[in-house]
Parts: C-alpha cells; structure tokens; sequence
C-alpha cells in the first residue's frame, strides 16, 4: 500500500504519523507543497520522498492527504483525481469557488472519493451536541453563540507566525479561512446559513497583513440567529458554542470537552473528558475516510462553507484598527 502526504508543515508530520500507526506496512510519501529537493532524512515517518505531483502520480498511490497551503488544493487535486487517486484535502477546499466547480466536475469523469479534513466532526463531544439536537432537547432554537480565540504566535511556537500561511493572504491566512472549523461543525449541525452581517478587523497588534479578529451574524434555515467570534489574540485559548432554545441552554466547552445542558432547574452532564487525546479525531477522520464512512466533510458540504466564506469576505471591507 502507498499513502502519501503532500506538504510539509505541522499538520502534515501528524498526518504522517498517525498513517504510520495506522498502516505499519505502508509505503509512506512525502511531497513539498511545490516542487523542491526535500532531503528524506529530514521527514519523519516517510518511506520516500518526491518533488513533485508527476512524481507522486507515477507511484499511483491508494490515497493522498493535501496539507499543503489552501491556493494549491484544487490544482493538485485534479490531478490527483484524474490519476483515480483518492484524496482527503485539508480544510479549507480551496480560495476559488470556480476552481471548486471544476474539481466537482472532474468528479462526474472520475468518481473517486473526495473529503476535507475538518477533524472537530470527529470531537465525541460534538456528537453528544447534536444528539441533543437530534433529541429536541432544547425546544426550539433561538441563539447560537461561536467564539474561538488563540493567540497566533503560540500556534507553532517553533516557527515565526509572521511567515506562516496564517498570516499571509494569498495562502489562505486570516482568522476567517484559518478557523473554518466552526463553520463546518455550524453546517454539520445546523444546515446551510445565511449571511447577515460581518465585520473583519486588523488590530494591528500582530504586524501582519490579514483579519486578526472577525464578527459574523448569521441565520439558519429555521430563523435562529448565530453570531460567530473568531480572533488570533487571546492569550488564553478559548474555544466555545452555546446554543439557546425554548427549553434549555447548551454550552459545549471545545477545550474543556465538555457538554452541558441547562434547564429550568437543573444542569445535566451530557459529556465530559478534559484529558481526551485531540489526536483521535485525526485517527477517526483517516479511519472513515478509508473505509468511505460518511461523516468526513464531502466536497458539496466544503464548497457550502467557502461560498458562505466567500461571502463574508466580500460584503465585509478589512478594517485597520491602529
């Protein structure tokens, strides 16, 4: 068997490993995001290294996580599907809802299975959430409030944030691509939503040339109303959603993996594992990606989730605070 793994970044060293646990017999690839002579004993858990997409197409490998910067995504995944190869692409899709089209129409000629690695899907604790949904815990939905903050030089604290792909526009960067997760878990639980209103800042206080902080006011199909805080700023990393119906509040603690519903009087634990490895959700996402499970991210629901960012980016002009 060969896998492969394209990039060379943080994500794709984990993406690497953990297909070494996975699949110990495995041929493991390793590819630079652009073509460059990489020595191979500089990259963990890899069996060979190529320079670029021909190479690895010559190898014909069984599939292949995209880690590299969001602008390369749908480039290299049309080559790869029109080789049959499976490929599970990192979030998000892409930064061109035409170059999407094209990639969805590759698939209507090569039918191979296409998935985006938003990995909270496979958070237990966001199970237990939308079970509660599922079950009408909470009556009627009415509110969801999204806030997630981390302070970008703590990230990759090996590395200078300034030269990262966060931080740079034309790779992708900025709080609103970058932490795309919640509006991925957002459409997971809720349906498509509709644009209200959004607000993109550049504090200033990081030197760098995208939104550090983005407000976004949102609606589901049902009328609930979502407001979504999203910023590279906080000190202490928070991750959080609550969500208010007719009948109770949920809060569900991202960091904390933690679930708890309020009713009028009484709170209720639905679930609760603060030492919970975050590396199983990447395990998980692998494991359903392989075995074609369907809960990974399909491309319909990623294109969703960039038409939604997308738009976002274009009603909302980046505002300089300092």
């Amino acid at each position: 068997m060969n896998l492969a793994v394209v990039g060379m970044g943080s994500i794709s060293v984990r993406h690497r490993k953990n297909l070494r646990q996975l699949y110990p017999k495995a041929n493991i690839v390793a590819m630079p995001s652009r073509n460059r002579v990489v020595d191979i004993a500089t990259v963990e858990n890899a069996d060979a290294v190529v320079n670029n997409i021909n190479e690895l197409i010559s190898l014909s490998p069984d599939m292949v996580i995209l880690a590299s910067p969001a602008n390369l995504h749908v480039e290299q995944a049309i080559r790869l599907v029109e080789s049959g190869i499976p490929v599970l692409i990192e979030k998000p899709i892409g930064l061109n809802l035409e170059q999407v089209k094209a990639l969805e129409s590759k698939l209507t000629q090569y039918p191979v299975p296409v998935n985006v690695a938003y990995c909270l899907r496979f958070m237990p604790s966001l199970e237990a959430v939308k079970q509660a949904l599922d079950q009408h815990k909470l009556g009627n939905i009415l509110n969801i409030h999204v806030e997630v903050g981390q302070f970008l030089p703590d990230w990759r604290s090996d590395k200078d944030y300034t030269k990262s792909v966060s931080s740079n526009l034309t790779l992708g960067g900025g709080a609103l691509f970058e932490l795309s997760h919640e509006f991925d878990y957002l459409h997971f639980l809720f349906g498509n939503l509709n644009h209200q209103y959004s607000y993109l800042r550049c504090s200033g206080e990081l030197k760098i040339e995208v939104e550090d902080l983005a407000d976004v006011m949102l609606t589901t199909k049902n009328g609930a109303l979502c407001y979504v805080h999203l910023d590279f700023l906080q000190k202490s990393v928070k991750r959080f959603c609550t969500i208010i119906g007719s009948e109770g509040r949920l809060e569900w603690d991202l960091i904390e993996n933690k679930v708890s519903v309020f009713s009028k009087d009484r709170k209720t634990i639905l679930y609760s594992d603060k030492n919970w490895d975050k590396n199983k959700m990447y395990i998980s996402m692998i494991n359903d990606f392989m075995k074609n499970g369907g809960r990974a991210c399909s491309l319909l629901e990623a294109k969703s989730t960039l038409q939604l960012l997308l738009e976002i980016k274009a009603s909302s002009k980046l505002v300089s605070v300092l």
